[in-house]
């Protein structure tokens, strides 16, 4: 015998509860994000060099995507950017010499990376997890895109997606910038 308590769901039971188990199963720990809108703004980074302590500075790719550019009030703007053809690899961790002259911080350890390009590195400190992975993982997937293809290919690439977790402080208004024209 079925007890009383137990019963089928009506018919309009069924769908509300069809309709939040589709919505639980949306809400996704990761979204993607278009790579190269993201890497066009600025973003704030602890710069780590030859001479004296770090720095902060912006980076961004370049708005016709051929640069990776930082802004220095010592530096020509010339001698703050570098072709993104340039680009050998893209290491994560502490592991350059200009990381080698101070103390390891295990907590920065986990948000630096490194740029090898043939003119140097460009070694950063991300403020958090979503620009160390927007900058490691974005780029990687930009640079490659970049090798791939021809010149006028790639210009005319607009959009490079990759997985960010929507936890990523930004996620929240990334929409945005994938909805506007602002760098078209």
């Amino acid at each position: 015998r079925k007890s009383p308590h137990l019963r089928s769901p009506t018919r309009t039971e069924f769908e509300k509860l069809s309709k939040m188990a589709k919505e639980k199963k949306s809400k996704s720990k990761f979204m993607k994000v278009n790579a190269i809108n993201l890497l066009r703004q600025w973003t704030t980074f602890r710069k780590y060099g030859k001479r004296g302590g770090p720095k902060q500075r912006d980076v961004r790719l370049s708005p016709d995507k051929l640069y990776i550019e930082y802004i220095s009030s010592r530096k020509k703007r010339q001698d703050t950017k570098f072709p993104i053809n340039q680009i050998i690899r893209i290491e994560e961790g502490w592991n350059s010499k200009n990381f080698q002259r101070f103390p390891v911080v295990h907590s920065l350890t986990k948000a630096s990376f490194t740029i090898v390009h043939t003119g140097g590195t460009l070694d950063l400190v991300a403020q958090n997890k979503a620009d160390f992975l927007l900058w490691t993982k974005g780029l990687h997937q930009v640079w490659r895109e970049y090798q791939e293809k021809s010149l006028s290919t790639y210009r005319s690439l607009e959009k490079v997606e990759i997985q960010m977790p929507t936890s990523a402080p930004y996620v929240s208004y990334v929409q945005y910038w994938e909805d506007t024209s602002f760098f078209s």
